[in-house]
């Protein structure tokens, strides 16, 4: 059985010198490329010290509040009532016989002005 390239890292035992030599570094390269406005002194980089228990809690988490809000709106809908439904039915039922009845004006302006000619 071969051990190929594995999709996690290791965190080796680093000597205090190998420490400061990466901030000496770091701070090298931060007067480099600082601007007016930013501090001296190489801002630190923010390290998590939490189990990886924690870490994969926050990240399900997260997840479930998104899903929780992409599905919020969906949960959020209702039906129509009973009135609103009978409502919405008469406004239709009154639209058509509107429009029936101006297919009918319609129909006899024309038949008029065939009469006519």
């Amino acid at each position: 059985m071969s051990f190929g390239a594995s999709s996690f890292t290791i965190k080796k035992f680093e000597s205090e010198g190998e420490v400061e030599e990466k901030k000496r570094k770091r701070q090298e390269e931060w007067e480099q490329k600082r601007q007016p406005d930013q501090p001296m002194v190489c801002p630190e980089e923010p390290e998590d010290n939490r189990s990886l228990y924690e870490k994969l809690e926050e990240q399900k988490q997260k997840k479930q509040d998104e899903y929780d809000e992409q599905h919020a709106l969906k949960n959020s809908v209702k039906g129509l009532g009973e009135d609103e439904a009978q409502f919405l039915n008469y406004v239709s039922q009154r639209q058509m016989e509107i429009d029936q009845q101006r297919n009918r004006e319609e129909a006899n302006i024309m038949n008029e002005l065939k009469i006519s000619f």
